[in-house]
């Protein structure tokens, strides 16, 4: 009966989606710009193994934006996040944690095409070219 319990174990893990709402990411605020994601990382492991942190940086300059996402293994690693990791401070700053879901307007549209167009940021003059240009980053 080995084939059975797979089968069961397997079903289980698909229930434990994002359906819930719960998600195993958790949005980070006021992140001071020197700080490295490595050190993000470092601080958010206090909770629990984390998968990835990004720190979200502007197109256009590079420069990261203060703040980010940080991804767990798991919801309850994420929501323990949510509890322990409010007000640290780092470089005089206190980081405001929130779960990654209410920080997206419409998590359906914009989660599944990964394009993040920003479209105030470009020049109205910009030309078709340099609007692909600025999707698709080519490599020097």
């Amino acid at each position: 009966g080995e084939k059975s319990n797979r089968g069961k174990s397997g079903r289980l893990k698909m229930n434990t989606g994002p359906s819930k709402g719960n998600s195993r990411s958790v949005f980070v605020g006021n992140i001071p710009y020197e700080t490295t994601a490595e050190t993000m990382k470092e601080i958010f492991e206090d909770a629990g193994p984390v998968v990835d942190f990004r720190i979200v940086v502007d197109k256009e300059t590079g420069k990261p934006r203060g703040f980010g996402f940080c991804e767990y293994a798991d919801t309850e690693t994420a929501m323990s996040a949510l509890r322990n990791l409010q007000n640290v401070d780092i470089g005089g700053r206190t980081l405001r944690v929130s779960p990654a879901d209410k920080e997206r307007a419409k998590p359906n549209e914009e989660q599944d095409s990964g394009v993040d167009l920003n479209l105030q940021s470009l020049p109205v003059e910009a030309s078709m070219g340099e609007l692909l240009d600025s999707l698709n980053p080519q490599e020097a």
